[in-house]
């Protein structure tokens, strides 16, 4: 996941947030690190929880958290996790969750995943439960900030009807595209022609030419195998994020950021909406997300 750190000049660079790949030196919070961390009975220290989302506001969100070692890096076991809930700060509010783990494009690690319903804003206590060294549980706790509105577009909101540059505009589609093996079938539509077709619609704001964080790139691959499922009955739009990639020649430096990003409020990539046929969004995900996952969405719409 990467987070935009100039919108507007299109300089970005690799957020904290992957401290658990270990691409980065930077560190997460205090507030989401154990100092002591806990060691079970094979071995293993859990350190303390990073929330990946950055997102989050009142209504339905998928929260995405990783579980990591001491050394930071994400414990990448699925069952690690044994129960989880959100209490808001300062109160007796509490919602019990269910976590799923969710492997990562590497193979080497995973995160986990909890759909939740937040009803109010404020300051929030991730809470997750983890196994102890005397086959106890342990509780790691993170906090989390939720808005009364997001940045990006709601679960239940109209998607926005983008006019986004396609195949039709171009020359070629290496000025909308920095996949290295583009789907034409990706540039067919714009998203305001897609809402409007009367079928679901998956949407994807990423620039896999220039991932850097291992997990960005992966995400059209992985839109493409479902395509191969579904070729007819789901729209297909790639939104690349950088709109002069012709230009770059391997130089991000000189990247101009494409300005559907700020139309759709979104700080980070890469981003995915499933949209309904009466084109309402049902599920976004912020950062990867899997087959599997985007699946349990799309065979309610189909």
């Amino acid at each position: 996941m990467r987070i935009f750190t100039d919108i507007k000049t299109g300089l970005f660079s690799l957020c904290g947030l992957l401290v658990f790949f270990c691409l980065t030196g930077c560190s997460s919070s205090p507030d989401s690190v154990d100092p002591t961390p806990t060691i079970t009975s094979d071995g293993k220290q859990y350190r303390g929880a990073v929330v990946l989302s950055t997102d989050l506001a009142v209504g339905r969100e998928r929260l995405l958290f990783a579980v990591i070692d001491s050394d930071g890096r994400p414990t990448g076991k699925a069952g690690e996790v044994l129960e989880t809930d959100l209490q808001l700060i300062d109160t007796s509010h509490i919602q019990k969750t269910q976590a799923v783990f969710r492997e990562w494009p590497t193979g080497s690690a995973g995160v986990y995943s909890l759909n939740v319903e937040f009803d109010q804003p404020g300051q929030w206590s991730l809470n997750i439960w983890v196994p102890d060294s005397d086959s106890s549980q342990k509780q790691i706790s993170t906090k989390i900030q939720v808005a009364q509105e997001g940045l990006s577009p709601a679960v239940g909101a109209p998607a926005l009807a983008t006019q986004n540059r396609t195949i039709h505009d171009v020359m070629t589609i290496a000025e909308i595209s920095t996949d290295n093996d583009p789907d034409p079938d990706f540039y067919q539509l714009t998203i305001a022609d897609a809402i409007i077709s009367q079928k679901p619609s998956v949407i994807l704001f990423g620039t896999p030419g220039y991932c850097q964080s291992q997990v960005c790139g992966p995400q059209i691959s992985t839109l493409k195998k479902i395509k191969n499922k579904f070729p007819d009955q789901i729209n297909y739009v790639h939104i690349e994020l950088i709109d002069n990639p012709l230009d770059l020649k391997g130089d991000l430096a000189r990247a101009i950021m494409n300005p559907v990003l700020n139309e759709w409020g979104l700080q980070s990539e890469p981003w995915t909406f499933v949209i309904d046929a009466d084109g309402m969004i049902v599920s976004k995900y912020e950062g990867f997300v899997g087959e599997e996952e985007i699946l349990e969405t799309l065979s309610k719409l189909l």
